[in-house]
């Protein structure tokens, strides 16, 4: 047994040339090349080295690797999956912004419905990752909320501006809770 730049040989008589060493940890990059020439034919005893080849077509966990068009519909769902969330975060934060903003907050949320029924469809034909499936399905969530806020500020724009503007010079939370009393009065009441 003989220690070499993090690496630990054993060796033993009589094992007709076969390298038996265990290599333990990264090198240090300075070897010379019959330290890794071993590793390199299949001879090395390294940890992650101890499963059998696989010779087989399959992929990891037995699939079969994407052929060229599905790793480009794959990429093409992707895309349109982050373009979705952009279009949803996006939209939110428009309508944070101001109201007088409310036709690019429509727009977005208009383009985030378009683009996430699309990538359901995608996902139904080609069955993506459950991930883009679940993030999808969240995200119309989000646009469906959007969408009953966007009509109803539309119904009271005047109110809602209003609002805004006082709640923007309200520096402390009694001015806060004027323009709250504010909105509440302006709004018509359903009894």
């Amino acid at each position: 047994v003989r220690a070499h730049c993090g690496d630990l040989y054993v060796e033993s008589a009589g094992l007709d040339g076969v390298n038996d060493r265990l290599e333990i940890g990264a090198g240090a990059g300075d070897e010379d090349y019959d330290t890794h020439g071993p590793s390199l034919w299949g001879r090395s005893r390294r940890l992650e080295n101890m499963n059998p080849p696989n010779d087989s077509a399959s992929g990891p966990g037995g699939q079969h690797p994407l052929s060229d068009a599905a790793k480009a519909a794959q990429a093409k769902t992707h895309l349109l999956f982050r373009s979705f969330i952009v279009a949803v975060l996006g939209s939110f934060f428009v309508y944070q912004l101001d109201i007088s903003y409310l036709w690019l907050s429509g727009l977005l949320t208009a383009v985030a419905a378009v683009l996430g029924i699309m990538v359901l469809v995608r996902y139904a034909r080609l069955k993506e990752s459950k991930l883009v499936l679940f993030g999808t399905i969240s995200g119309l969530v989000v646009v469906a909320i959007q969408v009953v806020l966007l009509l109803t500020s539309v119904l009271f724009f005047n109110q809602v501006r209003d609002y805004q503007q006082c709640s923007r010079h309200a520096l402390t939370q009694y001015a806060s809770s004027i323009c709250q009393t504010q909105l509440e009065k302006s709004l018509p009441q359903f009894r």
